[in-house]
């Protein structure tokens, strides 16, 4: 079985902020995506969690979700992770491909949010007590395939432009469900264009010609391969992009190569969602 044909478990978070090591996980949510005709069968679970603190304002005014919504609607955030991390190893367990934009951030969010309430993290879970990050698989990540295949088209590469680049809806945009599905819709419309061949991705989807070889050599990978090509493709994307800020004097150090989870460490580390 290719990538391109397989049951989707997108999955996404809302927080309050982008620290890494001390951020929380204030809406989760999973989605579990079968291939079937006439249409995909589509099942969802959306969670807010209620950690008994204040959202910092550049937050909810992003996401739109407050304290106060927090203390109404929400759940344990120990119950909520424990859950959302076993959705997760039983769908890698299971075969399905995961998907998320971005991933290193969500993943990592998880991770340590598992850790600080105590609950069995996710690498735990597929028997990797070390924290390691080789563990999870497989995974698709549109940011990194799609910088991958077009490395130099210009605009912005977030979810909804590449909603808007893959022609497919995104409704509700930063809430963790309807962010899940639209990364989904944007995977499933990679997975057809990757079945095209060149020729046609360099004449109709407007690729320069060694990038619309690229995009469909994609199309006849396994899960395992296409899971590694992304691990070197963020390296190597990590590594530009650190190399482009120590060109213009700004800070660099904190730009990780690691995909798709962040390994815990002693010091702290913010990722831009």
């Amino acid at each position: 079985m290719t990538w391109t044909n397989t049951p989707l478990l997108p999955w996404d978070t809302e927080t309050d902020g982008i620290d890494l090591e001390n951020g929380h996980i204030i809406q989760a949510a999973v989605a579990w995506i079968e291939p079937a005709k006439p249409k995909p069968k589509i099942s969802k679970k959306t969670w807010i969690l209620n950690h008994g603190i204040d959202i910092p304002k550049a937050a909810s005014d992003v996401h739109g979700i407050s304290r106060e919504r927090c203390e109404a609607e929400g759940q344990d955030p120990a119950a909520v992770l424990d859950e959302v991390a076993q959705h997760l190893a039983d769908g890698i367990k299971a075969g399905w491909l995961l998907a998320g934009m971005n991933v290193p951030f969500d993943f990592t969010m998880l991770d340590r949010g598992c850790r600080r309430l105590g609950v069995p993290t996710l690498n735990e879970r597929l028997g990797d007590a070390g924290g390691d990050f080789a563990v999870i698989r497989p995974v698709i990540d549109p940011y990194v395939i799609d910088k991958y295949c077009d490395p130099y088209r210009r605009g912005k590469r977030n979810l909804t432009a590449l909603c808007e680049r893959y022609a497919v809806s995104i409704t509700d945009a930063h809430d963790a469900a309807g962010d899940a599905l639209a990364v989904a819709r944007v995977a499933w419309r990679m997975g057809q264009l990757a079945q095209r061949p060149a020729e046609w991705l360099q004449k109709v989807w407007g690729l320069k010609p060694q990038d619309a070889k690229r995009f469909a050599a994609l199309g006849g990978l396994t899960l395992q391969q296409l899971h590694d090509l992304q691990v070197q493709a963020k390296a190597e994307q990590a590594r530009s992009f650190r190399e482009y800020l120590a060109k213009q004097g700004k800070p660099h150090d904190d730009v990780s190569e690691h995909w798709p989870l962040i390994p815990f460490a002693a010091e702290p580390v913010e990722a831009a969602r």
